[in-house]
């Protein structure tokens, strides 16, 4: 389960801090980001990235797209209370929908991580 480095990026808080406890407690290494401007330093140095689709300046869907031009073998995570707003091009290999179960959270990660598609 651990040993990966996932990034997180939103622009709340409290919902980066809520998930950093998830991923800790789930023994993965994870980088906090309240920005997509500031998550793509990281890229190419993490195993998964984790975005808030809904962000002031760069969004989530743009932050996977820049993302996958750089690592096209990245996973993305999208998480958003508005799904129907996520252009149909978007580069997530999973959306979540909040309010989310962790359930669900811990078995995308899971899955992704170890190289297996995610439906």
């Amino acid at each position: 389960m651990g040993g990966k480095t996932i990034l997180v990026v939103d622009d709340k808080k409290a919902i980066r801090e809520i998930i950093g406890e998830i991923l800790k407690k789930d023994s993965y290494e994870y980088i906090l980001c309240e920005s997509g401007e500031r998550a793509l330093q990281h890229i190419g140095n993490i195993n998964l990235l984790m975005t808030d689709f809904n962000m002031p300046g760069m969004n989530g869907a743009e932050l996977a797209k820049k993302a996958k031009q750089r690592d096209s073998k990245l996973p993305v995570i999208i998480i958003t209370s508005a799904p129907w707003d996520l252009p149909a091009n978007h580069s997530a290999d999973v959306v979540i929908e909040k309010p989310f179960k962790v359930e669900r959270l811990r078995e995308a990660i899971a899955k992704l991580l170890e190289g297996g598609f995610y439906g």
